[in-house]
């Protein structure tokens, strides 16, 4: 049996955690909601009825953190990745846009891991994939693909935070979540069901995933 460590205990923090993301969301999805756009969905809305997708999306990440066997720097990093993940998931999903202050807050929980662990080779590591998740998601997107600036810059930091190896897992899971999202219109073809949809969530739920299960440690062999 997987021995869960502090990272089960500090799971359930994940959901006042969740909750701090709703009110940040509806703030930042306010001060950039232009006049001619629709008013903001329901589940921003302020009130106890609205914050059940919140809880669930806490318990969700709760229950990611609480498989990891990591220390209690990883659990850290995690509320503050798992904090600023769900905030711009929400604003993107909102209005189509990704709030600058939450990739900035993205940067400072790669920077506490990079303090706590100091391992200079980190540093490069970090800056090779901040390079390497904006050149590419940059050529991703003049081919054709719908991406907007802010999911450039997602990736960007995304892969300062995980690395190459993390930004390309992370690919591949918002990569998947897309294939799903288009059988899903294909299959329905529903009015409430666009075809260009928010990649912010998908990114992010990718970043927090290959942050806990890194590939590296899925398949890496027990030691006899």
């Amino acid at each position: 049996m997987q021995n869960l460590g502090p990272s089960f205990f500090m799971a359930f923090i994940t959901v006042p955690v969740a909750l701090l993301s709703a009110i940040w969301a509806r703030h930042l999805a306010r001060a950039r909601l232009l006049p001619d756009r629709p008013p903001l969905p329901r589940w921003l809305d302020a009130g106890l009825k609205n914050w059940s997708p919140w809880l669930a999306a806490g318990l969700l990440s709760g229950l990611i953190l609480a498989l990891d066997d990591g220390s209690g720097t990883d659990a850290i990093v995690f509320f503050i990745y798992a904090f600023a993940s769900l905030t711009l998931s929400a604003v993107d999903l909102a209005i189509r846009k990704i709030p600058n202050e939450t990739l900035l807050v993205l940067l400072l929980g790669r920077l506490v891991d990079l303090v706590f662990r100091f391992d200079l080779k980190q540093f490069g590591t970090s800056g090779v994939g901040l390079l390497a998740g904006y050149f590419l998601l940059t050529v991703v997107a003049g081919l054709g693909f719908p991406l907007g600036k802010g999911d450039i810059k997602l990736a960007a930091v995304i892969g300062f935070c995980l690395g190459v190896q993390g930004l390309l897992q992370s690919l591949v899971i918002l990569g998947l979540f897309s294939a799903i999202y288009l059988l899903l219109y294909q299959l329905t073809k529903r009015d409430n069901l666009k075809l260009k949809s928010a990649m912010g969530p998908f990114l992010a739920i990718g970043m927090l995933v290959s942050y806990i299960f890194p590939l590296q440690s899925l398949f890496q062999l027990p030691v006899a």
